[in-house]
């Protein structure tokens, strides 16, 4: 029977901070990555405007931690590594004063990607023109290929009606199929049961 938890936080500002933005990541939509691949297409990134109006016109992601790629490639792999994941925003997003949004991005991949975070930079442009940039580090979660003794439930996202990023939980099968493969059931709707 689901039991519903109701999770009350309160924090105080300094309003004294010069912080005109921030990182909600309470507010994050993330896909877990299976044997180095994003189990969806898109990431929700959580983003509150403190001060004023803010447009995020651009995200790309910030080459970061080297040191955690797989010490046996060649150099050219680790910048092929690297690239291996590229983002792009489907659209601009605007910020009212104090709003929260959880702005969508979308993933474009190429190869399997190691590590253990993922740092993404955004552009942040106020109504005056000028431009800020917001740094936002969100760690990876990985598992390897699974098997009826390491099987546990997978988060995998989408984008829902062109503007809303989602997630769903994914749980393999327990045993392999006595007879013919079926295609796989990769979502279920909470009141149904069908396994």
């Amino acid at each position: 029977m689901p039991v519903q938890k109701i999770r009350f936080l309160v924090e105080l500002e300094d309003p004294l901070s010069t912080e005109l933005f921030r990182h909600e990541n309470s507010q994050d939509v993330i896909c877990d990555f299976v044997q180095g691949y994003a189990f969806g297409d898109t990431l929700g990134i959580g983003i509150r405007s403190i001060s004023g109006w803010w447009t995020i016109t651009n995200a790309n992601v910030k080459n970061t931690d080297v040191s955690s790629i797989k010490t046996y490639r060649a150099l050219t792999h680790l910048v092929l590594d690297i690239e291996a994941l590229s983002i792009k925003l489907p659209d601009t997003v605007s910020l009212a004063p104090s709003q929260v949004r959880v702005v969508p991005v979308l993933l474009f991949q190429t190869m399997p990607l190691d590590q253990p975070d993922l740092q993404i930079q955004f552009v942040m442009t106020s109504q005056d023109g000028s431009s800020k940039i917001l740094i936002i580090t969100l760690p990876i979660k990985h598992f390897s290929h699974w098997s009826s003794y390491t099987c546990s439930s997978m988060t995998a996202t989408y984008l829902y009606s062109s503007s809303t990023p989602t997630f769903f939980l994914v749980i393999p099968p327990l045993c392999e199929s006595s007879h013919e493969p079926n295609p796989p059931i990769i979502a279920l709707r909470l009141f149904r049961s069908c396994l």
